[in-house]
């Protein structure tokens, strides 16, 4: 993909989503038939009403591909993932699962309109209801490189040598590490049974600067504190605690187990980096200006890190706003990469 080609095509007009239009009411009405069929699925379980489920979300996902509509295409196509592993028995279609694709089937009009009132199609806008859909089918999460693209310099240049070093040369970092490790499963089982969340996410970012004071100077130093700013982001009600991130803090309790199990040489030469974009990702769009927050959007220039495209007031808020063909480029390259994770 020519970055620069994508970055340099001109502004698309908002006319371009007109043709959007008389598509909302067959969009709407189709996804509508979806979830009656989905509903009729929770309560009697039987597998044609999710083959009924799925024909109507499919017939959304040819429409909306048909329409250039690269973000609403994206989505759909996610919500037939979901719905197919469903079927097959992959994921069990209880409430949560069912109130998902309920809530996936609305917002999907909703960015519709979106589209047409700002005249820009902004994938960026689903990546986080993308990434729950894809956490509850337990794939990994999008690593976001398409459109997201932090600055890893920090990480990837010359580390230090600190206590870290010392620790992993002494032997004592495995068994130290595996006591953080059981603090923290204990308090992400707290934190998702909902036992005073603020408290769990005390004790696990207590954890996390433990582990970064242990690991100071090597590449992990930087994973843990951009976690503990995704924690404080959750804790300070600036990130909302959905499928996604819970999947990215599972993913650091079994890192944390590897650290105490084979040592920090090994997690160093497979280095988790798309767990730290992804992080990143909700560093970046936590709607909060604390101070660690801040400062890792400053140390990994976040606000740089979407290519260029128009930022554009939705609800109150920024949003990303991209060219049509810089959509079209990044989301064939998404959905290439979802493809191959």
């Amino acid at each position: 993909m020519n970055n620069d080609k994508l970055q340099d095509s001109p502004a698309t007009s908002q006319s371009n989503f007109y043709g959007l239009e008389w598509l909302i009411a067959e969009v709407e009405s189709s996804l509508g038939d979806a979830r009656h069929f989905l509903t009729n699925y929770a309560e009697n379980q039987q597998q044609d009403q999710l083959r009924l489920c799925l024909d109507h979300v499919h017939q959304v996902t040819g429409s909306l591909s048909m329409s250039q509509c690269h973000g609403g295409a994206l989505l759909s196509e996610e919500m037939e993932s979901l719905i197919k592993a469903c079927q097959d028995g992959d994921v069990t279609a209880d409430e949560p699962v069912i109130e998902l694709l309920g809530r996936a089937s609305l917002e999907l009009p909703d960015y519709l309109r979106q589209c047409i009132n700002e005249g820009f199609d902004q994938p960026a806008f689903l990546i986080s209801l993308l990434n729950e859909l894809r956490a509850v089918r337990r794939v990994p999460l999008a690593s976001l490189s398409p459109y997201f693209r932090p600055d890893l310099g920090l990480v990837n240049g010359p580390q230090s040598t600190s206590s870290g070093d010392v620790l992993a040369r002494e032997g004592a970092l495995k068994e130290f590490t595996n006591k953080l490790g059981q603090l923290y499963q204990y308090a992400l089982l707290s934190l998702m049974r909902d036992e005073d969340e603020a408290e769990s996410v005390k004790k696990l970012n207590k954890v996390l600067f433990r582990l970064k004071e242990v690991t100071a100077g090597s590449k992990l130093e930087w994973l843990w504190l951009v976690a503990a700013g995704v924690l404080e982001g959750v804790g300070s009600g600036a990130l909302v605690r959905n499928r996604a991130i819970s999947s990215l803090l599972w993913e650091l309790g079994a890192l944390i187990r590897k650290l105490s199990n084979q040592g920090l040489q090994a997690c160093e030469e497979s280095y988790p980096e798309n767990l730290l974009k992804n992080l990143l990702y909700y560093v970046a769009i936590a709607d909060s200006n604390l101070p660690r927050l801040v400062q890792l959007r400053e140390d990994f220039k976040l606000k740089q890190a979407l290519p260029a495209g128009a930022l554009v007031n939705v609800a109150g808020g920024l949003v990303t706003g991209f060219d049509r063909a810089v959509v079209a480029g990044l989301v064939n390259a998404l959905v290439e990469e979802l493809g191959n994770v």
